[in-house]
């Protein structure tokens, strides 16, 4: 103790030497410690590669190892119940070749493989795989696990590499060939003698590490094996396996197409490949090597395995698949069977996984949002029949893996316009217009860059709910009505008052006579409205319930009139039919007032017939009496007059929008005319901004509920904004969309953020998220 307490304590560089490896003199550093493969590994010269200009047309036998090598690389290996929940997944998919286990090694494989077999889970059509190393007892015991199945791949292995011949075995050439043709030998006897009369059984042999096996080598002992096995029912399987990745995939294409055309009597062989992934290339291996003549390709779900794992089945599967081949495999729920591996495997899917990654059918750049939305677009718009599937950046339908459109579109700070539209069209079922699309963006731009997150679907909703669809808006519709005809004929009336409507016939008829310009109101005068001296006097009295009338008129010529009717427009038409022998007849009447209090007046219309032609009148007084005669006389002189009454010209509709407004409780009446119902509402709201008007391209479609979905864009001195509506009348849903633009303007300008979304507004669609 006393000498341990006098020595110096070590520095650190001394500590650190007491654990590291001894030194190695002049040893190579860095990249030049390694040797190149193509410098100690030679395909043979006179080999004439055909594989490149080969083309995968049939996908070949699956293999699934999950179950064996999978499991064995696993930091918490697969229970029972976990291998249980694996195997029927396996069987689901549709593999036809499972490797179930290393039973002679585990007894949790022994004890698996018994359970399936003695409970009739295999299905008939499946082969159950197992592995066995080249010693009796180990046969036997795989053996004896085997008992009672139908279809069975018993596989044989030993390492045949260069590497573990000088390294490992510290063997010949011929004594590594020894051990796989006894081990052979031995496995066909004991198989035959105990399992060929119940089941059906082929066999299977790997030189392991094939991939650093010489290639002369490697078929001298496949030969080898094969001559030592003798007959068989079916093709010997001879699996090469790159336990090793060593090369680029060309060199294992070369190397298996070299041994494809190597062994003597190629119809005895179902050439196999077991790809690694240790440079990261393994998918592109088994591909190139299914050209260069493979057979079959054994591997896991997701690249389960030894170090970067085996060959992914699921990728190769879904190659073939997006290539218009069928794999034989079930893909149409590949994401049941992600969760399957990960809760069996411990091991989680990358998100950016190929084919299956969470983020792999997502986008958050905003040009290939926007190529995604256009070519969805322009798929779903060709007949069924023609759509074969080509849409940018999506190279499969997700929904044909069991995914949904949902979220293929993610939202961040990098995302454009796009993005965050097809979002909202999914969920909410809006197709907002381009410009829309624009201006919402950049309250999504703000947002995200704000939380510096993703903005998923429901917060991407909530925001346009937020922007667009108010809550407590200052300004709502409350009541309204809506009267469309020619747009000249709801100039004059706003002449008259707001509340005048004009005669649907006498609409008609000045929209086919006047044009809607400038002079409008002084045609219309000029034509229908009576000037006060064609009533030049008249008398009216009532007696007995009839009225006379006396009156002088001009029809245009001075006539005196004396007559009696049921009032005085029937007296009136009565009178001047005896005296201009004339069949004059009233078709319509109608008066109107249009003030109100001590200087009250009347607007009268009156429709006069005379044989196949009718006109009307109009006139405007302060007593009802006299502009009814006045409307009458005027109806009368247009008729019989040589005005072409019947010339009709195309006119232009527009709409009045008589409208109750409840700002904040309080109900003012407004009203306004557009070309439309919108312009007619921006109209009607003026006076909460002068200048409000709404924008071209009002945009309108239908949702799936049968809803109306209207889109405008208003323009005020404040600033522009869209507005969106929805109601299952277009007309309802056009008013709440200038009201959600006018709400939006006028909350910008006051500096305040609209409130959360409101009861109406659009409901987002459950998400299959």
């Amino acid at each position: 103790q006393e000498r341990t307490r006098c020595l110096p304590p070590p520095s650190s560089s001394e500590s650190c030497r007491h654990h590291a490896q001894p030194a190695m003199v002049n040893a190579p550093q860095g990249a030049a410690k390694y040797r190149r493969f193509d410098s100690w590994y030679k395909i043979p010269e006179d080999f004439q590669r055909t594989w490149p200009s080969k083309k995968l047309e049939q996908p070949p036998q699956w293999c699934t190892v999950d179950l064996r090598d999978g499991n064995q690389a696993l930091v918490n290996p697969m229970d029972h119940e976990k291998k249980l929940l694996m195997f029927n997944h396996l069987v689901k998919l549709g593999y036809k070749q499972i490797e179930v286990g290393f039973p002679s090694a585990s007894q949790t494989d022994f004890d698996f493989i018994r359970y399936i077999i003695e409970n009739g889970l295999v299905p008939d059509d499946v082969w159950i795989q197992v592995l066995t190393q080249a010693r009796e007892h180990l046969i036997e015991r795989t053996i004896e696990s085997l008992q009672g199945a139908k279809k069975v791949i018993l596989h044989l292995y030993n390492s045949t590499s260069e590497l573990q011949r000088r390294v490992v075995f510290k063997w010949s050439r011929d004594k590594i060939k020894g051990m796989a043709v006894d081990g052979a030998k031995l496995l066909r006897s004991l198989s035959d003698q105990k399992l060929a009369q119940s089941a059906e059984v082929r066999l299977e042999y790997s030189p392991e590490s094939f991939t650093g096996t010489e290639l002369d080598f490697a078929l001298e002992v496949c030969e080898a094996v094969l001559e030592a096995w003798g007959p068989t029912q079916h093709p010997v399987i001879f699996n090469c396996p790159a336990t090793v990745e060593m090369a680029t995939p060309n060199v294992y294409a070369d190397q298996i197409e070299w041994m494809s055309k190597s062994f003597k009597d190629r119809s005895k062989v179902c050439l196999s490949v077991h790809p690694h992934n240790d440079r990261g290339t393994a998918v592109a291996a088994a591909e190139l090597a299914l050209m260069a003549g493979a057979d079959r390709v054994e591997g896991c779900l997701f690249g389960s395995g030894e170090r970067t794992g085996n060959v992914c089945l699921i990728t190769l599967a879904m190659n073939y698949y997006s290539q218009g081949i069928d794999p034989g495999i079930d893909v149409s729920d590949l994401q049941t069977t992600v969760q399957i591996s990960e809760k069996c495997t411990e091991l989680k899917v990358p998100e950016r996984y190929p084919w299956v990654g969470n983020l792999v059918y997502a986008a958050f750049s905003g040009s290939h949002q926007d190529a995604i939305k256009k070519g969805l677009a322009a798929l779903n718009g060709k007949p069924a029949q023609e759509r074969i599937w080509e849409v940018p950046y999506l190279p499969i339908d997700p929904a044909d893996i069991g995914r949904s459109y949902e979220a293929i579109i993610r939202v961040n700070s990098q995302s454009g316009k796009a993005g965050a539209a097809f979002v909202i069209q999914q969920q909410l079922g809006l197709e907002l217009p381009y410009n829309m699309q624009i201006e919402f963006s950049k309250s999504v731009q703000v947002a995200t860059d704000t939380s510096k997150v993703e903005m998923v679907a429901e917060d991407l909703c909530s925001l346009f709910q937020e922007v667009y669809c108010q809550k407590s808006p200052e300004l709502k519709p409350a009541t309204y009505n809506v009267h469309t005809a020619p747009a000249v004929a709801l100039a004059i009336a706003e002449k008259f008052d707001q509340d005048v409507l004009l005669p649907p016939g006498l609409e008609q008829e000045l929209g086919g006579l006047i044009e809607n310009d400038e002079k409008a109101w002084e045609n219309f005068a000029e034509l229908f409205l009576a000037k006060s001296e064609v009533v030049t006097s008249y008398r009216v009295t009532e007696r007995d319930g009839k009225v006379s009338l006396s009156a002088s008129v001009q029809v245009p010529e001075l006539v005196s009139v004396e007559s009696e009717g049921n009032g005085p427009i029937d007296a009136l038409v009565h009178g001047l039919s005896r005296q201009l022998e004339k069949t004059l007849d009233v078709v319509f009447y109608e008066q109107q007032a249009i003030s109100s209090g001590s200087s009250a007046e009347a607007v009268c219309f009156v429709q006069i017939s005379c044989g196949d032609r009718k006109a009307f009148g109009c006139s405007r007084h302060e007593n009802t009496t006299t502009a009814s005669l006045l409307a009458t006389v005027q109806g009368v002189r247009r008729v019989l007059g040589e005005e072409d009454v019947t010339e009709r010209k195309e006119y232009s509709l527009a709409s009045r929008l008589a409208l109750v407004v409840d700002e904040q409780g309080k109900m003012v009446r407004t009203w306004g005319v557009g070309d439309n119902v919108a312009k007619a509402c921006a109209s009607a709201l003026r006076r909460w901004a002068e200048d409000l008007e709404v924008l071209p391209g009002v945009a309108v479609h239908k949702r799936a509920e049968e809803e109306e979905v209207v889109y405008v864009q208003c323009k005020a001195a404040a600033g522009r904004r869209y507005g969106v509506g929805v109601d299952r009348s277009s007309t309802t849903a056009s008013i709440k969309a200038v009201f959600s633009a006018l709400n939006g303007i006028r909350a910008h300008a006051n500096g305040k953020r609209p409130a959360a979304a409101a009861n109406g507004a659009p409901e987002a669609k459950k998400s299959k998220q």
